[in-house]
């Protein structure tokens, strides 16, 4: 059976091919709406956290394109400011700058794919579907420098918080 559900609502069973609608028995149904009331929250988090974390991302690629267009003597001005005056790199400035330029856009690229994983995870663990897409998508909000708001302790807790929820036996055997 697949679980098709709407923004607010518990999860309708509909038959595979949608042609022949058979109904839940009740037993069935109550087990699916109680998972579904223990993910629902969850994975709003989870999109939430995958949104920010998409925006971050993005902004850290952006950022890479500022480093590309500014002179390599800038970006260490710049960053020595950032550090107050802690920034003394042993390279030339035209290698710091080739780092910095590819870190900005590994790391951002790295976060803003991560963050659509996260995004897609929140979605499926909602509709009750594909328990892995779930799991890693929680998995990856919970990772540290692959979720930006994992750092900062929120995309740790969404992401162990969605983790609880989904090795909970009766929520994983209502995925489909």
């Amino acid at each position: 059976m697949r679980l098709v559900v709407s923004l607010c609502e518990v999860p309708e069973a509909m038959s595979q091919d949608d042609a022949a609608n058979e109904p839940l028995d009740p037993e069935e149904e109550a087990r699916i709406r109680l998972a579904f009331s223990r993910t629902n929250l969850p994975g709003w988090i989870l999109i939430a956290t995958g949104a920010l974390n998409l925006i971050i991302g993005s902004l850290i690629i952006s950022r890479g394109f500022e480093f590309l267009e500014m002179a390599p003597a800038d970006i260490i001005k710049e960053i020595d400011k950032a550090t107050n005056g802690d920034f003394k790199p042993n390279l030339d400035p035209e290698d710091v700058k080739i780092y910095f330029v590819a870190a900005a856009f590994v790391w951002g690229t790295l976060a803003a794919l991560a963050s659509l994983v996260t995004i897609t995870g929140g979605m499926r663990m909602r509709a009750l579907q594909s328990y892995r897409v779930a799991m890693t998508g929680a998995v990856l909000a919970a990772v540290p420098f692959v979720s930006l708001l994992a750092c900062m302790g929120l995309g740790l807790a969404a992401g162990i918080w969605a983790v609880m929820i989904l090795i909970q036996p009766d929520v994983k055997s209502a995925f489909v």
